[in-house]
């Protein structure tokens, strides 16, 4: 069933804005937009007055590896050892998390969810989008790279653990 926003302003992110416009959605997925455009058969949702644009894309984020709100609900860093390039942000997404809905409602479509910063090489980060209830279809890219960090983070968790590295020196050997 398709469904037409008429009579909005859209911003396309690739061209200048299309003002009095009508954005045409089929499968929950953008299928056309313009000025001129049959609207008949469809369901209407007059937008007069409104902005619709794309959605945006968090290109850092620890949304679903973090748990919201739950101290226990917590796989952001794999601290095992120091190096852990084989852990993937995939294998810990949880779908549930409060901050997927949470990024929904600020317009956020798509996530680069990454390790946190406890490791020199902390894993594998996934391309997600914001919907869905099984982490396998939410996401878009897998890999989509390799998170590394540098500096304090990693020479406070060596030093915790009495583990190299537990310098700068040691982080960036």
């Amino acid at each position: 069933m398709k469904q037409a926003f008429i009579h909005a302003t859209i911003w396309t992110a690739a061209g200048p804005e299309v003002r009095d416009g009508t954005l045409i959605i089929e499968k929950d997925k953008n299928v056309a937009f313009g000025t001129e455009i049959d609207t008949n058969g469809m369901t209407t949702v007059d937008s007069e007055g409104r902005y619709l644009l794309p959605g945006f894309v968090d290109p850092h984020t620890h949304t679903g590896v973090w748990g919201e709100g739950a101290r226990d609900d917590y796989d952001g860093n794999e601290i095992s050892e120091a190096i852990t390039p084989y852990a993937r942000a995939l294998d810990a997404i949880y779908p549930e998390d409060i901050g997927f809905a949470d990024s929904r409602r600020g317009g956020v479509t798509s996530v680069v969810i990454s390790h946190g910063s406890d490791n020199p090489f902390g894993g594998q980060l996934s391309v997600a989008k914001t919907y869905g209830m099984v982490a396998d279809r939410m996401v878009i890219k897998e890999p989509a790279g390799l998170k590394m960090a540098l500096g304090e983070n990693p020479k406070r968790v060596g030093e915790h653990f009495k583990r190299a590295p537990s310098s700068r020196m040691g982080v960036a050997y």
